[in-house]
Parts: structure tokens; C-alpha cells; sequence
């Protein structure tokens, strides 16, 4: 996948978490709106922001 790629679904994804901040979210349910797998969201998620999802939600 290319690099602008996962920029624009990480961009999605935390969009997502903005949304959805006030509900139980889980990288799960991130990744299934985006059509990834869980796996996928949490690499490309750490590459592209340092953060794993979960550390980015908390924080």
C-alpha cells in the first residue's frame, strides 16, 4: 500500500475516533469501517502517527 494511501485511511481513522470518541471504541470496529484487518489498522496506524490506536484513544 502506498504511502499517501495509508495517510488518507489513518486520516479516516481518526476521524472515526473523533466521532466516536463518547462510545467503547476498539480496533476492531475502527477496522472493519475501513475494510481492514485489525493487524493492518494497527501497523499503519503506528507508522503514521507514532501511537498505537489504542494509546492515540486514551490519549
Amino acid at each position: 500500500m502506498e504511502g499517501s494511501q495509508k495517510h488518507g485511511l489513518i486520516r479516516q481513522a481518526i476521524e472515526y475516533i473523533y466521532e466516536n470518541y463518547e462510545t467503547d471504541l476498539s480496533t476492531q470496529q475502527a477496522a472493519a469501517q475501513l475494510r481492514l484487518s485489525p493487524y493492518q489498522l494497527s501497523r499503519f496506524f503506528k507508522e503514521e502517527t507514532g501511537m498505537t490506536f489504542v494509546d492515540y484513544v486514551i490519549d
